[in-house]
């Protein structure tokens, strides 16, 4: 069973990495091709594939010994059959005794072996279960510390841009006491995170505006599906590859999408308040 685990995982990963590679190579053709949501979603079918449900067939997995009495007969070392314990001691008096020796080899024939591709299979999981656990931990303590060290505010102008976007679900909106760029974070209990600085109307606008754009397009689902992804094929550096290029595609399309209705003025005073918001972060890096 761990063998066919270990094939079908090799075979997405394979075919998953081939399609980013394909996907990245001609990511300057796409680009005059297609407009920014197309390469965005295109990356949605790298991580549908790689975590493409595969059908194990359990049918291949050897059976057990039949019973003989009630009780499971085991193999030894030389794939012979032999009796369990109890019949064993009644055949003992009549029989030669075992040395010590034959009798620690029959007791480590009864033990399972691993081979190759179990060992295979515990790297692999172990992999798994680290990148999920690390990236947990990260999740919950940057969530634990939004919790703590802000606060709930009134925000009409959120009001007015959810209603803009025709927005139906509920979020909240909290003003952080770190550093942190603007973002949206959290599944099932969203929080629009802003941090302590004056913006103008016109900014905080263009800000509002990306955020729930992200959050109305599903786009923090589709960063978790590709998480899940990556930590499905953390052995792969092309699985790397292709969520790094989701994210930058991500925001590319995400300023296309909340631009499209805007006027050329309007146009420019989004791409500045964005352009400033990068800098400002590029800036808190090298402090």
């Amino acid at each position: 069973m761990t063998e066919q685990i270990i094939k079908t995982i090799l075979v997405l990963s394979a075919a998953g990495g081939c399609l980013a590679l394909f996907f990245f190579v001609l990511k300057p053709v796409f680009s005059r091709l297609f407009g920014n949501a197309f390469r965005f979603y295109m990356w949605l079918l790298v991580f549908v594939l790689l975590l493409a449900p595969a059908r194990i067939d359990f049918k291949s997995i050897p059976p057990k010994q039949p019973m003989a009495g009630g009780v499971e007969i085991t193999a030894n070392i030389d794939g012979e059959k032999t009796a369990p314990a109890q019949e064993n001691a009644v055949t003992a008096r009549e029989n030669k005794p075992e040395t010590a020796e034959k009798a620690a080899e029959s007791r480590g024939a009864r033990l399972p072996r691993l081979n190759g591709w179990d060992i295979l299979f515990f790297a692999w999981l172990l992999g798994v279960c680290l990148f999920l656990l690390l990236g947990g931990i990260s999740y919950v303590r940057f969530l634990r510390k939004i919790y703590k060290e802000s606060e709930p505010i009134s925000c009409p102008t959120a009001e007015n841009v959810r209603q803009k976007l025709h927005i139906r679900r509920a979020f909240s909106v909290r003003r952080a006491n770190f550093k942190t760029p603007p973002l949206m974070i959290g599944l099932f209990r969203p929080i629009l995170l802003l941090p302590d600085r004056h913006f103008s109307e016109s900014e905080q606008s263009s800000i509002l505006l990306h955020e729930l754009t992200h959050f109305k397009r599903f786009d923090l689902w589709y960063k978790w599906l590709a998480f899940l992804a990556n930590a499905v094929h953390w052995f792969n550096p092309l699985v790397y590859l292709a969520v790094r290029q989701m994210q930058i595609s991500c925001e590319f399309s995400c300023d296309e999408a909340a631009t499209r209705s805007m006027n050329d003025q309007e146009k420019k005073e989004y791409m500045r308040t964005i352009l400033k918001l990068t800098e400002q972060r590029e800036d808190e890096k090298h402090v």
